[in-house]
């Protein structure tokens, strides 16, 4: 299972820094940890994940629990590795090439559908936006 320790790697390795000619040093495994944590909160708090653990000691398994309660591990690993290489690419004077931005924006836009699979979406996600017919919204041309 994923360790913090695993991600900032392989997001170093997805922006080309490997660690024979690079090694890891403590200040960006702090860093990564630290950019890791920000993507994880950033995600509880726009309701992409419900929560997460697994980032008190860089060996600790990362987990994330989706919106329907389902806890995954490794199936999540595409979305946190391309959003932690984003996240890193400026402190490493990398570029974010657009297939990195892709995977990252379509792995973050799977968990969220993966955790809604389970949950009654009306009652979840009501906006409280109605169709025209409701008499609640009102146009231009309605008023005509």
């Amino acid at each position: 299972m994923p360790s913090a320790l695993d991600y900032v790697t392989r997001a170093r390795q997805k922006l080309g820094i490997h660690a024979d000619e690079e090694p890891l040093e403590a200040h960006d495994l702090a860093k990564g940890i630290d950019a890791l944590a920000d993507i994880l909160m950033r995600w509880t708090a726009n309701g992409t994940i419900s929560a997460f653990a697994g980032l008190n000691a860089e060996t600790d398994t990362v987990t994330l629990t989706l919106l329907d309660g389902t806890v995954w591990t490794f199936e999540a690993n595409s979305a946190i590795i391309a959003n932690l290489a984003m996240g890193l690419a400026d402190d490493y004077g990398r570029k974010v090439s657009p297939m990195m931005a892709k995977d990252a924006v379509e792995g973050e836009a799977m968990l969220v559908l993966k955790g809604m699979a389970g949950l009654d979406r009306v009652s979840q996600f009501d906006t409280g936006l109605r169709m025209p017919s409701q008499g609640v919204l009102t146009t231009e041309i309605d008023n005509a």
